[in-house]
C-alpha cells in the first residue's frame, strides 16, 4: 500500500506519473501543512494555501533534490506560500493553538482560567513578528523539534534556537511565563 512506503519510493513513483503516490504524500504531510499555513494566515485562508502548495509541489517535484525530504520540502513551501499570501494583504488569523481540555473532574472554573490564559497567550504570540512566530508555532503547535524546525525553515540550529529563546523573551515580557498553564 502507498501509505506505508518511504517517502523517496513515493517520489520517485509520482515521477513516473502515479497520481496515487503524490496523494499518499500530500495524505501524510497534510495536518503538518495546515497547522504551517494557520500559524501564519489563520484558519479561513490555511486550506487554500495548502491546496495552492500541493498542486504546485506536484508540478515542481522534479526540483526536489533530496526525494527523502519532501516533508520538509512541503512544510517549508507551504510556509513560504502562506509568508506571501499575508504579505499581499490577506486577512490574518489567530495562532491555532490547543484550547482547555474538558475532562472529567475538571471543575468550569478551571476550564475558563485555562481558556482565559490560553486566549492571552494567543494575543501574545499573534503580537510576535511573523519569523518568532513562526518557530513558536512550529515548536509548539506541530510538536518539531529545534532540528527539524531547522531543516523545514533551512535556518542553521543555533538561529532556530536563538529566534526562539527571543521569542520566549517577547512573551516573557508580555505577561506569559514558561511552566504551569502559561507556558509557551
Amino acid at each position: 500500500m502507498a501509505l506505508d512506503m518511504p517517502d523517496a519510493a513515493l517520489v520517485a513513483d509520482a515521477l513516473r506519473g502515479d497520481r496515487t503516490a503524490y496523494g499518499a504524500l500530500a495524505m501524510r504531510y497534510r495536518s503538518a501543512m495546515i497547522r504551517t499555513a494557520t500559524a501564519v494566515v489563520g484558519v479561513t485562508e490555511a486550506e487554500d494555501v495548502v491546496q495552492e502548495t500541493l498542486l504546485r509541489g506536484y508540478v515542481k517535484l522534479r526540483d526536489l533534490r533530496d526525494p527523502s525530504a519532501v516533508g520538509a520540502w512541503l512544510l517549508s513551501a507551504v510556509r513560504n506560500a502562506a509568508v506571501e499570501v499575508r504579505r499581499r494583504g490577506a486577512r490574518g488569523g489567530a495562532l491555532r493553538l490547543p484550547l482547555a481540555a474538558e475532562g472529567e473532574g475538571v471543575e468550569e472554573g478551571d476550564v475558563l482560567e485555562r481558556e482565559r490564559r490560553l486566549a492571552r497567550l494567543r494575543e501574545c504570540v499573534e503580537r510576535l513578528p511573523e519569523a518568532y512566530r513562526a518557530v513558536v508555532s512550529l515548536r509548539h503547535t506541530d510538536g518539531m523539534t529545534c532540528a527539524q524546525i531547522a531543516r523545514v525553515l533551512r535556518k542553521p540550529l543555533g538561529t532556530v534556537t536563538s529566534t526562539l529563546s527571543r521569542a520566549y523573551g517577547m512573551l516573557r515580557e508580555g505577561g506569559i511565563h514558561e511552566g504551569g498553564t502559561d507556558a509557551v
